[in-house]
């Protein structure tokens, strides 16, 4: 069943993991994004957990900065199969934070590439995530 959904329960809201995954994370960058993981164990029905932020230093008005925000979430949720395939729950546990890094707003298909370019790059390095969260 292909539903491409990013319900609450997918969202990366624990301060304690977002304060975890900025001091041990690990970065990839396509330019406007940013993409911060941190893998880890768990046995939660949905093991991605992702967050979204574009910072307030390159746009003053939070009107500019939830349509950047909601311009990333569109693009994960239509492009988050390419990460872990149809079944989510045989993926290991990751947390995710992607940053806007630009200093000007970009069209939807511009950020949409740039996700599915981090996508593809982090599902090459979750192999190696994955063992490493099976060490700790």
């Amino acid at each position: 069943m292909n539903r491409n959904t990013l319900g609450s329960n997918e969202r990366l809201k624990s301060e304690k993991s977002i304060t975890a995954l900025f001091e041990a994370g690990k970065i990839l960058s396509v330019f406007p994004i940013r993409l911060i993981y941190k893998p880890h164990p768990t046995s939660e029905k949905f093991p991605v957990k992702v967050g979204f932020a574009v910072p307030k230093k390159n746009f003053k008005h939070a009107v500019d900065r939830n349509l950047l925000k909601r311009r990333m979430r569109e693009a994960y949720r239509l492009n988050k199969t390419i990460l872990f395939g149809e079944d989510q729950n045989a993926f290991p546990g990751i947390d995710i934070m992607l940053i806007y890094q630009g200093n000007k707003p970009e069209e939807f298909v511009k950020i949409s590439e740039c996700i599915k370019e981090l996508l593809k790059k982090l599902s090459i390095r979750i192999p190696a995530a994955k063992d490493h969260a099976n060490r700790q």
